[in-house]
């Protein structure tokens, strides 16, 4: 006997048992407390009421943004910033957009995370981003790098699109700090 409760081991027999024990304890029982603080919290904040006038999809896009951001090239040119060493027709500039269009979901999700520091864009996109997505001329290195609190993208300059989208991948998946 542990703390009141009877101790028995595990085994396959009582597996099941177990695992709904745990689950419950982990996911309602547990963090019960937590939970209706949350709820009462937020509830004198905008009451929980109001939310039924949004639908499942509505509310987890104005809660967590844009998950899966989908841009145009119109988009890319009102939205994006070019500053210090950088004008709208600059061609890095120029190549930036390309390879921001050919983007996969999964490549803009990471670029966003590494622009921005965020796994999502505000709804509406980068037209609401706040501040601005800045691109800013990087005279050292080969790596694009990033100031995610101003959302300023440092880019080296490119004459090659290739280069260019090989070596903004190759910045997305590095962790830390180690290309600024």
């Amino acid at each position: 006997e542990y703390m009141g409760n009877v101790v028995e081991d595990l085994s396959s027999v009582n597996l099941e048992e177990y695992v709904k024990l745990t689950l419950q304890f982990a996911l309602r029982d547990g963090i019960a407390s937590q939970l209706r603080a949350f709820h009462d919290g937020f509830n004198k904040v905008f009451p929980i009421g109001h939310l039924r006038i949004f639908g499942e999809e509505e509310l987890l896009l104005k809660l967590c943004g844009e998950r899966e951001p989908n841009w145009t090239l119109s988009d890319l040119e009102k939205y994006i910033i070019c500053g210090f060493g950088y004008q709208p027709h600059s061609t890095t500039i120029k190549l930036l957009h390309d390879v921001l269009m050919e983007f996969t979901s999964e490549e803009r999700r990471d670029f966003i995370q590494f622009a921005t520091g965020s796994v999502s864009l505000p709804p509406g996109g980068l037209k609401n981003l706040d501040p601005p997505l800045q691109v800013v001329h990087k005279n050292d290195g080969f790596y694009p790098s990033v100031n995610t609190c101003m959302h300023y993208l440092k880019l080296p300059t490119y004459n090659c699109k290739d280069t260019l989208k090989q070596r903004l991948l190759e910045a997305t998946k590095e962790l830390g700090f180690y290309l600024n």
